[in-house]
C-alpha cells in the first residue's frame, strides 16, 4: 500500500494547481461576460434606449401602434404630412340636412318636447344613450334600467326614423352633394359611419342619389362600438382596404373627432351640423364652416385616381 499511497499523493499534488487554474478560468470568463452585458446595456441607453437594437418588441394592439405612428405625423399650411386616398362620412349633421327629422321622431317617441339645445348635444351619443339620457336617466346611477329603457325607445325611434326618410326630410346639404360626386368622379373610396342604425344611413344615401358612391356603409348596430370608440372606423378602413393613416373622416360631432384620433385617420370637422367651433376645437385637425370650404380642403388633401391604394392597402386581407 505505501507505493499506491505515493501515487496518489503524487497525482493530487498534480492536479491541485490545474483545479485552482480552472476556477481561476472561470472566474475570469465570468467576469468578461459580465463586463460585456454591462458595456452593451450602457450603449444601448446612450442610443436612446431603443429596444430595436435587439430587434424586439413589446406586443401592441392596432389602435396602439396607430396613434404611435400618427404622433409622428404633423400638420403643414399645405395639409397633412401623408398621402390620403379615402374619405369616410358622418351621415346626420354632416351630409345630411335632418335636423328636422331626428328632432321630431324624438318628441314623438319620448311623448314629451326637449329643447333644441338638449337635443343637439345629445347628438353625440348613440340613439339608445340619447333617449335614455332625454328620460332623465343616468348610465352610472341607473345601470340595467338605463339601457333598458334606451334600448326599447331606440327601437321604436329607429322604425320611425327610418320610415320618414326622404329627400325632404334628410336631403344632403347644399354642395354636398356635388363634393360626393366629384370624389367618386376622381376615384376616391368614400365609406360612411353613423351612430344611428345602419340602415338609415342606407336609406339617406339612396334617397340622395350616392348609394352606389359608398363602398362601405356601417351604423351602431353593425360595429363592435360605437363612436367615440375607433372600431367602426377601423371596421370602415378595412372595407375599403385602406390604412386608417390614408383615410379622411368628416364629422359634425365631438365623437367624431375623438374616433377619428383613437384610429389615426386625418379629421375634418364641420359647422353647420350640431355642434359650434368651441365644442369641436381640440377634436379635429381641420375644422370648415362651409361646404365650399370642405370640397376645398378635400381637393387639396386627398390624392385622386386612387393612386397609391395599393402601398396603403396594409389592412386588406388582415
Amino acid at each position: 500500500f505505501g507505493s499506491v499511497g505515493a501515487e496518489f499523493r503524487s497525482s493530487l499534488q498534480l492536479h491541485v494547481p490545474l483545479q485552482d487554474f480552472q476556477r481561476n478560468s472561470s472566474k475570469v470568463s465570468l467576469m468578461s461576460f459580465v463586463c460585456l452585458l454591462l458595456s452593451t446595456l450602457i450603449a444601448v441607453f446612450f442610443a436612446g434606449s431603443s429596444c430595436d437594437a435587439f430587434s424586439i418588441r413589446t406586443p401592441q394592439s392596432p389602435a396602439v401602434q396607430i396613434q404611435r405612428r400618427r404622433q409622428s405625423l404633423t400638420m403643414s399650411q399645405e395639409g397633412p404630412a401623408r398621402q390620403l386616398c379615402s374619405v369616410i362620412w358622418d351621415v346626420d349633421g354632416t351630409l345630411s340636412d335632418s335636423f328636422r327629422l331626428g328632432y321630431d321622431a324624438t318628441t314623438t317617441v319620448l311623448g314629451r318636447a326637449v329643447s333644441e339645445e338638449e337635443y343637439h348635444y345629445g347628438t353625440r351619443y348613440t340613439t339608445p344613450e340619447r333617449l335614455s339620457r332625454h328620460q332623465g336617466l343616468d348610465p352610472e346611477k341607473d345601470g340595467k334600467e338605463f339601457w333598458e329603457v334606451g334600448n326599447e325607445l331606440g327601437r321604436k325611434f329607429d322604425e320611425l326614423y327610418i320610415s320618414l326618410v326622404t329627400m325632404e326630410t334628410a336631403g344632403f346639404f347644399p354642395l354636398l352633394r356635388d363634393v360626393v360626386e366629384e370624389l367618386g368622379d376622381r376615384g376616391i373610396l368614400q365609406g360612411a359611419l353613423t351612430n344611428a342604425a345602419v340602415l338609415y344611413a342606407e336609406a339617406v344615401l339612396k334617397c340622395n342619389g350616392v348609394r352606389p358612391l359608398f363602398r362601405s356603409v356601417q351604423g351602431a348596430d353593425t360595429v363592435p362600438k360605437p363612436k367615440p370608440q375607433p372600431d367602426g372606423l377601423f371596421q370602415v378602413c378595412k372595407e375599403l382596404g385602406m390604412d386608417p393613416l390614408s383615410c379622411v373622416y368628416v364629422g359634425d360631432s365631438p365623437s367624431d373627432g375623438d374616433a377619428s384620433r383613437a384610429a389615426g385617420l386625418f379629421s375634418v370637422g364641420v359647422l353647420w351640423g350640431s355642434h359650434k367651433r368651441e365644442t369641436l376645437e381640440g377634436k379635429f385637425d381641420v375644422i370648415v364652416e362651409s361646404p365650399e370650404d370642405l370640397r376645398e380642403v378635400l381637393s387639396k388633401i386627398v390624392k385622386g385616381e386612387n393612386q397609391g391604394e395599393k402601398e396603403n392597402r396594409t389592412l386588406a386581407g388582415s
